[in-house]
């Protein structure tokens, strides 16, 4: 636990809380350290086991992406494939994403939130599993589908539950950022574009198929 919450605070220099520029620093942290130790979500089992749909795009019977009935896009299972940059800027991110072509399947770009529908910083979980929980990809799979922080559930790919990942979504009011979500500290921010954080492939609808 100390050694995710000194790496989350190592990160900071990238870092632009939703209205920061009002908050000392030392409640950014006190709030990052409320999430790290507080009690398990309120969706701890999630809803993963009905609402992830495994899919097939090559026919040899094995899982490549999984279709979210919820979201109505398909997440890659193996989110590092052959030829992953691993942890990229932003501008590389969006730039693998869109040229990604997986056994014929293309159309692949980053997760995208909203923030301007709900506290994403202060908030998340409430946010995620509240009525606008679908208006960030990233935070509904992780409270709503997976059931919380550190869960993976089918995912079994070696999720990096404790590094970040790239949404597509620019911040609006800060050209230099876009938002990011840290998994361990579970919610969304601003950071800036030069900083190095997963891409994770999504697509919109379903694709593939089904299997059992």
């Amino acid at each position: 636990m100390t050694m995710r919450f000194g790496k989350f605070i190592a990160q900071t220099a990238g870092f632009e809380g939703v209205g920061a520029a009002t908050r000392p620093l030392r409640l950014v942290i006190a709030a990052a350290a409320a999430l790290l130790v507080a009690a398990g979500p309120a969706n701890a089992a999630g809803t993963w086991n009905t609402t992830l749909k495994a899919r097939d795009f090559n026919g040899d019977g094995l899982v490549d992406a999984y279709y979210d009935t919820v979201l109505n896009i398909t997440w890659l299972y193996n989110f590092q494939p052959v030829g992953s940059p691993g942890f990229v800027t932003w501008t590389r991110a969006n730039s693998w994403a869109a040229t990604l072509n997986i056994f014929g399947v293309t159309g692949w770009r980053l997760p995208t939130i909203d923030p301007n529908v709900c506290d994403w910083y202060w908030e998340p979980q409430s946010c995620a599993l509240g009525p606008n929980g679908k208006k960030s990809e990233l935070l509904h799979l992780m409270y709503a589908t997976l059931g919380g922080q550190g869960q993976t559930g089918p995912f079994t790919n070696g999720l990096p539950v404790n590094d970040g990942h790239w949404y597509g979504t620019q911040a609006a009011d800060m050209p230099d950022r876009a938002w990011g979500t840290f998994w361990y500290a579970g919610h969304a921010n601003k950071y800036l574009k030069t900083m190095k954080l997963f891409p994770w492939p999504v697509r919109n609808g379903d694709v593939g198929t089904p299997l059992p």
